[in-house]
């Protein structure tokens, strides 16, 4: 559903939302999903919902095709989407999300005026910053820019 959203809403997407979900009943027909797309601001839900939820029902109506050719059976998609502040920084969200993080590892705390200026040069895509490759890499394009003596250097794909 993620990869759907990402697909459906181009430039306008938030890189900054997860997929999780809640119930999945496949004794029944058609097959039950209830999945929740979590953004950490009001203002990127607002994007992922749309002038009169319409992007929903795109993003909903695109992956439940997916999920319905994945599973061979008829499904009922039942999508929300919900803030949770900050979940890219949080520990837990991520494990809670999927994300396999280093045993022991930290999760940066950053002001919400660092992430801001956090932009990829070349594409102005939003920067994440990997810890275990001490790079930032850019979500649009790709681009990673490791970092050496606290400075990025010079990009690589």
């Amino acid at each position: 559903m993620r990869e759907t959203a990402l697909e459906q809403l181009d430039d306008e997407v938030p890189y900054s939302v997860a997929c999780e979900i809640e119930e999945f009943r496949e004794a029944q027909s058609p097959v039950y999903i209830r999945a929740v797309l979590h953004v950490e601001r009001d203002s990127q839900k607002r994007i992922l919902i749309g002038a009169g939820g319409n992007a929903s029902v795109t993003i909903g109506r695109a992956a439940r095709e997916k999920i319905e050719a994945f599973v061979g059976s008829r499904v009922y998609l039942d999508l929300w989407v919900k803030v949770l502040p900050n979940w890219r920084r949080n520990t837990h969200a991520l494990q809670r999300f999927g994300y396999k993080l280093p045993r022991g590892s930290i999760v940066m705390t950053l002001s919400p005026q660092l992430l801001a200026i956090l932009v990829c040069p070349k594409c102005k895509g939003e920067l994440e910053y990997r810890e275990a490759e001490s790079s930032l890499i850019c979500h649009s394009c790709r681009l990673r820019y490791p970092i050496r003596d606290g400075h990025s250097h010079h990009a690589h794909r």
